[in-house]
């Protein structure tokens, strides 16, 4: 039987193909409990009725080899999940046959393609390897967890969830959830307004509604989302310290497009990701690079007050802003 990605293992299951057993692998958990939500939803589709079981590495071997071995007591199927099995259970597990059963075993770590324990357990059921999704993979299982919900991600939609939520697909599938219920059955395109509307604010994207509104000259919605990210307990030490990384960022962003590298070239030479490059791109045309040196120049003096105890640090950090917004 087939070695899988996520993305393989979840398409075939989709397909109506059930194995006998499936072992999972890698450090994604959320990946992990989504294939076993899956698998457990197609064989009620398949049997009707699914007994569901669970196992901890500390459960006895006996009681896991009973309740694998067991047939159903009213029809149906079975499903037993298993976490971290031992290699001498796990062997004798194998040599089970009940037609009812799909058992999941789970490894918390990832198996080495060339290791031997792979291919024997490939022998018997699919091997899933659970790890991060990254870049194609990762935008198909998004617009797929779009697709389930009968909704489809614009492109500048998908990169602003990718990094509000840094490719953590757990927070993307929870954003996905609220975005779809928020737009209602008659929408069915997911815009990055809307994600913006409903989403929740993380330090990451309000640092950019922060300097989108100081890039704006909004001096009374900079001191609006101020107050509120003080008011959800970030201090301002931290939020002095990511305004100022931010801003050389705009600075290192204004001398390389003034030196000549593309727009679209901009996110690979900064090392950022895609969607934070077009926003440095977007924001740094509010800025001349002597009004990004002062803006610079009084992060630093803040800071240095603030650390010193010279003054209100939310009172500080507001006349900065507005002297940024003249």
């Amino acid at each position: 039987m087939p070695v899988f990605s996520y993305y393989q293992a979840r398409k075939a299951l989709q397909e109506g193909k059930i194995p006998p057993f499936m072992f999972l692998h890698g450090e994604e958990w959320f990946l992990v409990r989504e294939l076993i939500r899956l698998a457990r939803r197609k064989l009620e589709e398949c049997w009707g009725s699914v007994e569901y079981l669970e196992w901890d590495e500390d459960s006895p071997a006996a009681d896991v080899g009973i309740s694998l071995t067991t047939l159903p007591l009213v029809g149906g199927g079975r499903m037993v999940v298993v976490d971290s099995p031992s290699p001498a259970a796990l062997e004798s597990y194998q040599g089970i046959k009940n037609p009812r059963l799909l058992a999941v075993f789970v490894f918390r770590h990832r198996l080495k393609k060339d290791d031997g324990l792979v291919h024997r357990l490939a022998e018997s059921g699919w091997v899933v390897e659970c790890a991060p999704l990254k870049g194609r993979e990762l935008e198909r299982w998004m617009q797929a967890e779009a697709e389930s919900r009968q909704k489809r991600l614009t492109r500048t939609a998908a990169e602003y969830l990718r990094f509000s939520c840094r490719d953590n697909p757990a927070l993307i599938s929870h954003e996905l959830e609220k975005v779809s219920l928020y737009l209602g059955p008659r929408v069915r395109e997911i815009s990055t307004a809307a994600l913006q509307q409903v989403g929740s604010r993380s330090i990451g994207r309000s640092i950019f509604d922060l300097v989108d509104a100081v890039a704006a000259r909004k001096r009374g919605m900079a001191g609006e989302i101020l107050r509120d990210l003080i008011g959800q307990g970030e201090s301002p030490v931290r939020l002095l310290a990511l305004l100022s990384r931010h801003f050389l960022q705009l600075l290192e962003a204004a001398w390389l497009l003034k030196e000549g590298v593309s727009p679209a070239a901009l996110a690979e030479v900064m090392r950022v990701h895609p969607y934070a490059g077009k926003k440095l791109q977007q924001q740094v045309r509010f800025f001349t690079l002597p009004e990004l040196e002062r803006a610079l120049d009084s992060l630093l003096e803040i800071d240095r007050a603030v650390k010193q105890g010279q003054g209100e640090p939310v009172l500080l950090l507001e006349s900065l802003l507005a002297e940024i917004c003249r």
